[in-house]
This record gives structure tokens, sequence and C-alpha cells, in this order.
């Protein structure tokens, strides 16, 4: 019922918050790793040197591309010609693919579960205890 849709969403907010702000730090400190490991050693390299330009140039340009991967939104365009250049580099993005991509939504996934589930949980209480209160009178 749309109670129940309010209720869920009201109190998905904190947990959607919160993930948000890990999810974020996340990017930054990977962002930051990728602007000194990916960017600077191969930013003059006549195979990927313009690839890397236009995606990891700039912290928000990189933060961008991490978004993408982590939606896993056409991410082989950018990371196949990279790893083919560097396969040391397939660690940093197995890195953001696994704990991020997979891992961190998993998470958000099952806390929103068992928020739903305590929610059930606690409708079923209430309406046991309005059951018995109006069979007392």
């Amino acid at each position: 019922s749309l109670w129940k849709l309010v209720q869920g969403l009201k109190q998905a907010m904190y947990t959607m918050l919160s993930a948000m702000v890990i999810m974020l730090a996340a990017i930054f400190l990977l962002a930051c790793f990728g602007a000194e490991f990916v960017t600077k050693p191969y930013v003059d390299d006549a195979d990927i040197g313009q690839l890397l330009s236009h995606r990891f140039s700039t912290l928000p340009k990189i933060m961008l591309t991490l978004i993408q991967f982590i939606t896993l939104d056409s991410i082989s365009t950018f990371y196949v010609p990279v790893v083919h250049r560097s396969p040391l580099l397939i660690l940093y993005f197995l890195l953001i693919l696994v704990f991020v991509s997979i891992g961190l939504m998993n998470l958000i996934q099952a806390l929103l579960v068992q928020d739903a589930i305590n929610n059930t949980r606690m409708d079923f209480e209430m309406k046991e205890h309005y059951t018995r209160e109006k069979l007392r009178r």
C-alpha cells in the first residue's frame, strides 16, 4: 500500500545517504590513486594518452569515469586499451568493480532488505496489538 511505500522510503533515506557518503569517499580515494598511478605515467603515451587526457585528466573527470565504472556503463571502451598497455592496471579496475560495484551495492541492498523485513515485523506487531486492544473492548 501507499503507506508502506512512504514509510519504506522514509526509513531508507538514512541508509541511502550513508551509502552515498561512503561511495563518494571511495570514488574520491580511487580517483586520487588513479590520477597518480594511471594518468601520470601514461599521459604522454602514444597509444592511450589521448584516451587518458579525455577521461583521466582532472580529478572530476576521473571521478565521473569511476561512476561510469560503478554503474557498469560501457566501461570496456576505457579499460581495455589501458589494460592492454599496462596489464597491472587490471588490479586497479578490478578493485573498483569488486569492492564498489559489487560489494558496496550488495551491502546496500542487504541493508534495505533488512529494513523492509524489520518494517514488516513492526507492522505485524502493531496490527496484532491493535487487534488485541479492539477485542478487549
